[in-house]
Parts: structure tokens; sequence; C-alpha cells
């Protein structure tokens, strides 16, 4: 059993790892953000309000304890891919390319995700959390005779067991039918348009999300 001291160690020691965390989250978002607009927040109070806010966030998510390994290594990915994503989009949007010989092409996203990954990972449990609970009283409603008999389902027979899930699915499906028959087989908005001549260019922008315009692509290169 930890004693007193080992307590409040321990909760310095969290709270100096959020403050660090939120440091380099805070230049990580600085530094993704544009020219005038990183300028602007650095000389000026908003750049102390951004650390507050990822300071308060870590540290809530660091009081949450450690968590599953799966889902650590599952936020780790997503911190890295938003990490990413931000500091080369924003490069692509302001430049039009990436440098990638700079370090802050790589030290930033890194940053970032050193502060987002167990902030994520809180985030994932919360989730979690939500969805046990609302299957547990999905399965509170049934008969209580009925409950014991039920098998324990789980993935793709738990979806299909939720049957508010399925109907609202299928209630969509039906609403945008009518669209689907009175288009087919589709049609070509403006933006599907700029979307394909980025890749006939080859030439793309943070405009429009990058695996759709690709997946576009290769969809319209198919005939």
């Amino acid at each position: 059993m930890m004693g007193k001291k080992e307590i409040v160690n321990g909760k310095k020691y969290r709270e100096l790892s959020a403050a660090v965390r939120a440091f380099l989250g805070t230049v990580a978002c600085l530094g993704a953000a544009k020219g005038d607009t990183a300028h602007a927040l650095t000389n000026s109070a908003l750049s102390v309000l951004l650390f507050s806010l990822l300071w308060l966030a870590c540290s809530r998510a660091l009081k949450g304890g450690t968590a599953p390994k799966i889902r650590r290594i599952c936020a780790w990915v997503g911190a890295l891919f938003l990490g990413f994503s931000w500091q080369w989009g924003t490069q692509l949007d302001t430049w039009g390319s990436v440098s990638f010989p700079a370090k802050r092409t790589w030290l930033f996203p890194l940053f970032f995700a050193v502060w987002a990954a167990p902030v994520l990972a809180w985030a994932f449990g919360k989730a979690d959390e939500a969805l046990r609970k609302a299957e547990r009283a999905f399965w509170e409603q049934k008969d209580p005779v009925a409950r014991t008999k039920e098998p324990a389902l789980s993935g793709l027979r738990r979806l299909l067991a939720a049957r508010p899930v399925l109907f609202g699915a299928l209630g969509l499906f039906l609403a945008w039918l009518p669209v689907f028959l009175a288009v087919y087989p589709g049609f070509f908005a403006y933006d599907a348009t700029d979307e394909l001549n980025e890749v006939l260019t080859g030439e793309y922008v943070t405009r429009h999300p990058l695996l759709h315009v690709l997946a576009l692509g290769n969809i319209v290169s198919l005939g």
C-alpha cells in the first residue's frame, strides 16, 4: 500500500510530466501554424492560454492511470498521424512542398504526439466505458430469464444485436435512396473535379482529404 509520501511524489511527477508534454505540444502547435498566425500567437497571451489548456488536458489524462498496451499503441499511432498530417499539410499549403531535410518537419509532429498520445488513450478509454455502459443497459432491458440464455456477443454480432443502431443505419439509407436513384449512376460536383485535377497534374493541396483524392483518382482510372 502506498504511503502519503509516495502519493505526493507520484502526483508531483504526474504534473511535471504533464507540464513538459504541454510545453512540447505548445511548441508543436505554434510551429504548425502559418507564419503570421504563429507570430501573433507567440507574442500574445494566447500562447500561455494554449499551454494551460494543454497542461490541464494532459494532467487529466495522466490522472486516469496507465492505459492497456493496445490502447497506448493505438493512441501513439493516432497521435503521430495527426502530428505529421498537421505539420506536412501546413507546409504544403504554405510553400507548396514538404521540406523533408528540415528538423522541424520531423520534430514538431513528434512533440505533438508526446502530448496527444496520453490524451487520446484517455479519450479512447472514456469512449470504451460509454460503449460498455450502453451495452449493459441494453441487456438489462431484456427479460431476466431470456438474458441468462443469451450467448456472449462480440464484434459484428454485437453490432447487429444493437437494434437501434441497425434501424438508424437503415433509416439513413432509405432517406438517401431517392437521391442515389435520382443521380444514378452518379455525378461530378465541383469539388470532385478539383480533386481529379490534382491526381492528373500530380499537384496536391490541403483543400481536400488526400486519401479521398487518391481513392477518387484510382476509381476514375479503373474506368
